[in-house]
């Protein structure tokens, strides 16, 4: 499909004239031009691929084509007023070069050579050690629910008391009946969210979300379209300390964070030392 969509954008290119200069390039025509600077069907290999309507990938094509002669007018005109012996721009750009090389040499070292698995010990520590980095911004909760269409087929209130006593049998039965009915639904009990969020799932306006939030109660509202079955399990306040599983992810990046700089650093002082050790380098006084 990727091919019959490019294919028709260019040859809408073609008829409509915008191009007729022949290339060396794999003997392409071009597809636009910027004063001498071509732009090529190959160029645009990948572009608007995974579109969800073929018209979205021919837009994703004119979009991507129109940035490009933008690019290059304006590259034109810098190139034009800037001096020709530019030697600041030449260092900035020998510079870019050996940081990229480096930084590149640095990405692939660490995935083929640094350990990212992080162990729960080591998280619990991290925890408890930065415990007041983490104090909470917005309250959040435990909430687990299922939104159903409300003309469907379904048993509402045996729903109702499998969420209203959760246990390891109900669970099992809620999660093979939120597979086949429910719109949305979360039955992990481990998951917190912001209050916010919660009230952007739930018809907040239809009961008192304040009060079943304290409660830690099971409500059943619905309007018209929905039936929502939910029931809170915990909270927590702005300003307190928050569950280890609310920032589990945010602690994990930070110790691969430290593991990397630490990881890199030592390769840097390993490099220098081999090179001192070998010889290939030295500072003339």
């Amino acid at each position: 499909m990727k091919y019959l969509i490019s294919a028709l954008l260019l040859c809408t290119l073609v008829a409509c004239g915008l191009f007729k200069h022949k290339s060396a390039k794999n003997n392409e025509s071009p597809v636009a031009r910027a004063y001498d600077k071509y732009l090529y069907p190959s160029d645009l290999a990948g572009v608007g691929k995974g579109a969800a309507r073929p018209e979205d990938s021919v837009e994703a094509v004119k979009k991507y084509i129109d940035a490009w002669i933008h690019r290059q007018l304006l590259l034109h005109i810098a190139e034009e007023n800037l001096p020709d012996n530019n030697e600041e721009m030449e260092k900035q750009l020998e510079d870019y070069r050996e940081s990229i090389t480096i930084y590149n040499y640095e990405k692939e070292y660490i995935s083929q050579k640094m350990d990212t698995v992080v162990q729960e010990e080591e998280i619990k520590k991290y925890f408890n050690d930065h415990a007041q980095n983490f104090l909470l911004q917005t309250p959040i909760l435990r909430m687990r629910y299922l939104m159903v269409p409300n003309n469907s087929r379904i048993h509402a209130d045996s729903v109702a008391d499998w969420l209203r006593s959760p246990n390891s049998f109900n669970i099992a039965k809620l999660k093979s009946f939120a597979r086949s009915y429910a719109v949305k639904y979360n039955l992990d009990e481990n998951l917190w969210i912001r209050n916010e969020e919660a009230r952007k799932i739930l018809p907040a306006a239809k009961f008192d979300f304040n009060s079943a939030v304290a409660n830690r109660s099971f409500q059943q509202v619905s309007d018209s379209n929905y039936v929502y079955l939910f029931r809170f399990d915990d909270t927590r306040n702005a300003g307190t300390e928050p569950p280890i599983e609310y920032v589990k992810k945010e602690i994990v990046g930070i110790i691969i964070n430290q593991r990397k700089i630490n990881f890199v650093n030592k390769a840097h002082q390993t490099i220098y030392e081999e090179a001192a050790h070998g010889k290939q380098f030295e500072i003339y006084k």
